[in-house]
């Protein structure tokens, strides 16, 4: 007696061909795989029944595979969902067992799988090279110059027409990224007002050291790369615009105000007019407050101290805003002192100022509800 079961599935795998669409083939696959699978569960296929049913599917329709995955591979449009459907169908392949639990496919089939998957991986690779066109470093962007390179002249790669002509302008768009990010850096300099002296000195120097490596560099990113010389212009005139700002005479101001709340005080230094608080002094709860502008200057000092108790009552400064325990510039928290002399004082140092720019220094001496302690008052040291 004939097994009509086997035979029904011989049947359909005859259907497979070269001439039909890969998805007829894959339509046909899948119905033989699932009656093998449920004619075996169901009794009506014996151990080797089923191996043969494994084994003739295989045999027919691996070369089927194969055949659409390369007719695809030698056009010049590559779906994506078509790639992704190839890798599951690979795995699914591969992962195939004969009724002992060994691999249903072997030998050639397999060596063709894995070429076919090896392609694809391949497209997947390129397709990350061509979609990353940052400039972060040369040696970087050469690394990426070198790859998109690479995947452009493999075997079936050159035939996607949309994956070449990205991975040709690879080094166009890097190219564009590197002057984008140099361009950037130069207009940086536009802004030399609102920097000191000293710092944009430092942002030259980096600029220059920019303009000098894409200028080294550029000729990788093809002749279409933009030439650095209108980056050199634009970074000569801006250092020009800033050497004749900088080279202005701004006239050095400090405008004491007392505001009623603190007092002059007697200091052994031509250099320094001394204050003392008056407003809080044995008033618990209270503060004394006191301001000066500061017109003309990259850097300032003025020292302060006080003596009180060492950590409720102390002395805060604020720049451009009145100071609270909880935001403040600097403070004499914890350096209560009795000593009188220089060196008992604490500095308070302003950096990389803006000469054009007035600065208001706001200087407070708080008090808290407790008890008074030593002199009970906050001073201040500010050059003349």
């Amino acid at each position: 007696m004939k097994n009509l079961h086997k035979i029904s599935i011989e049947g359909d795998i005859d259907n497979f061909s070269e001439i039909g669409t890969r998805k007829s083939n894959d339509s046909i696959y899948d119905v033989v795989s699932d009656k093998i699978a449920i004619y075996r569960e169901e009794g009506f296929l014996t151990p080797d029944e089923f191996d043969h049913g494994i084994k003739y599917m295989v045999v027919e329709y691996v070369p089927v595979f194969l055949y659409s995955c390369y007719k695809v591979f030698n056009s010049p449009v590559w779906p994506e969902t078509g790639l992704k459907e190839m890798e599951d169908r690979i795995t699914e392949l591969k992962n195939l067992k004969m009724s002992d639990g060994s691999p249903a496919v072997t030998g050639s089939s397999v060596s063709g799988l894995d070429a076919v998957a090896s392609i694809i991986k391949n497209y997947w690779d390129a397709k990350a090279v061509a979609d990353n066109t940052e400039f972060y470093s040369i040696d970087d962007a050469a690394g990426k110059i070198r790859s998109a390179n690479m995947y452009r002249a493999m075997e079936y790669l050159k035939n996607c027409s949309e994956l070449y002509g990205r991975l040709s302008e690879v080094k166009v768009r890097i190219g564009n990224s590197h002057y984008s990010q140099v361009s950037a850096k130069v207009d940086e300099m536009s802004g030399y007002r609102n920097m000191s002296e000293s710092a944009f000195k430092t942002l030259t120097t980096s600029v220059n050291s920019a303009i000098k490596e894409y200028a080294a560099f550029c000729s990788n990113y093809g002749s279409s790369a933009k030439p650095e010389e209108a980056l050199t212009q634009r970074a000569n005139g801006y250092y020009k615009e800033a050497t004749n700002y900088y080279s202005r005479d701004f006239k050095r101001q400090i405008l004491v105000d007392t505001q009623g709340q603190w007092v002059s005080m007697h200091y052994p230094s031509s250099a320094y007019r001394a204050f003392c608080s008056t407003k809080n002094y044995h008033r618990p709860g209270l503060s004394a407050i006191m301001t000066f502008t500061v017109t003309g200057y990259d850097n300032f000092t003025f020292y302060v101290r006080s003596n009180g108790e060492n950590n409720s009552d102390y002395l805060m400064v604020g720049i451009d805003k009145i100071p609270t325990k909880s935001s403040h510039y600097a403070s004499t928290k914890g350096k209560s002192t009795a000593g009188t002399l220089f060196s008992d004082y604490t500095p308070v140092q302003l950096n990389n100022m803006l000469k054009d720019r007035t600065y208001r220094i706001y200087v407070v001496y708080e008090k808290d509800n407790t008890i008074d302690y030593g002199e009970d008052r906050g001073y201040v040291l500010i050059p003349y």
